[in-house]
């Protein structure tokens, strides 16, 4: 009988977790405010005037080397702190050959793991030119980053949160390329990023857009699946589609797939013709924006968001759904370190998880003669672990003792 009550009071705290859970996302799609996000835009591209340094100011340009680009990033920082949080300016100097900034703000979350989630847009924009706009083109995904800002870090929540804003996409992809390798040598892993890149512009009306996922092992594809379900259940209503090919490698979700991080591109219908024909021109302007539609993507890439970081049943790894295979590792029990032999591929992803799903341990190493070390972190705790060896051809599983 007494097991009978804890199964029923189980199920019960499961289910009033799950109600207060949906009830917050909710409540931050409701908050998404369609005035807040035109305003940012507008204050991006240059049409509205912007505070800096207690004077007027206007951001006349946010091409990636023009002087202008330094007041979109002060801009952006001014609406961090304006949210309590710490703007971070990551420059990089000659990196490939560019000197920029990325900023970002970070959001401590409550678990444990210190897993997080990332949300992020490029800032700088094209045409080469002392007057351009970028209003689609991607003061709309950078507003709806900064919405996701405003709103989320008034709430104490389980995961992590890195809201970023990348310079020099329109170049190649530098500053997210630069974040990403960079962030490998940290000990916060990425469960998901959803990159936003030109959510405003809907010519049809027929409410579609588009999620990007790697055909590579389908990195993003549990991202795209919570979309879909956030749009479902909160009958926000955008008409997705999923693409599983390489996706356009033009956007800086193709940086952390470059790393082997789950991420997706977020976008309008850039497959089938209703994309804004005017981006990377000095035309791509608010005007051309389809408000509705526009409102509805940032609800629905924020409200993502906020299920994901808001879920503390949720570990990030569902299962591990490799077979063990004929890797050799030793020694088995581990110590302080492992090795495995028979690596293909020069560039590998390494991932700990324990038993009840949590990363422990994510780094990206580079294989020396078909050989991997493995050097664990000081005081790590006994028990059962599995290690993840991912790479572009294929996932490795093995499970291992630390005793």
């Amino acid at each position: 009988m007494k097991k009978i009550f804890f199964t029923l009071l189980f199920l019960f705290t499961i289910t009033i977790f799950s109600y207060a859970q949906k009830a917050f996302v909710n409540q931050i799609i409701n908050s998404v405010n369609i005035d807040s996000l035109m305003l940012t835009v507008k204050q991006l591209s240059g049409d509205t005037n912007i505070i800096l340094n207690n004077q007027i100011d206007s951001i006349t340009s946010r091409y990636a080397d023009s002087p202008d680009v330094k007041k979109a990033t002060a801009f952006i920082g001014q609406k961090f702190k304006s949210f309590g949080l710490t703007p971070v300016e990551q420059s990089y100097l000659n990196y490939k050959g560019y000197s920029g900034k990325n900023i970002y703000a970070y959001q401590q979350g409550t678990d444990k793991s210190n897993n997080c989630y990332i949300i992020c847009a490029h800032y700088d924009n094209l045409p080469l030119g002392a007057r351009n706009y970028g209003s689609d083109d991607n003061g709309s995904g950078v507003a709806a980053v900064l919405e996701a800002a405003r709103l989320l870090s008034k709430h104490s929540l389980p995961f992590s949160i890195y809201y970023i804003l990348f310079d020099h996409e329109e170049l190649g992809l530098i500053g997210s390329d630069y974040w990403a390798g960079t962030h490998l040598n940290g000990d916060t892993p990425v469960l998901g990023t959803i990159n936003i890149d030109m959510i405003a512009y809907d010519g049809n009306n027929d409410s579609v857009a588009n999620i990007h996922i790697s055909n590579v092992q389908q990195l993003g594809k549990n991202i795209s699946d919570k979309l879909i379900d956030t749009d479902s259940i909160y009958n926000i209503g955008i008409n997705l589609k999923v693409y599983t090919d390489a996706g356009p490698l033009s956007s800086d979700h193709a940086s952390f797939w470059q790393y082997f991080m789950p991420a997706v591109l977020f976008i309008e219908d850039d497959k089938t013709g209703d994309f804004n024909p005017k981006y990377h021109t000095v035309y791509d302007r608010i005007n051309l924006f389809n408000t509705s539609y526009y409102h509805r993507m940032a609800k629905l890439a924020i409200g993502t968001l906020a299920g994901f970081v808001s879920d503390s049943s949720h570990v990030g790894i569902k299962d591990i759904s490799t077979q063990e295979n004929n890797l050799v590792l030793y020694p088995n029990p581990v110590n302080n370190s492992f090795t495995i032999d028979h690596i293909s591929g020069k560039k590998v992803l390494v991932k700990l998880i324990s038993t009840n799903g949590e990363i422990v341990f994510e780094k990206v190493v580079i294989t020396e003669n078909e050989k991997l070390m493995i050097q664990l972190p000081p005081h790590f705790p006994n028990g059962l672990y599995h290690v993840l060896l991912i790479n572009k051809e294929s996932v490795l599983h093995k499970s291992f003792l630390k005793e």
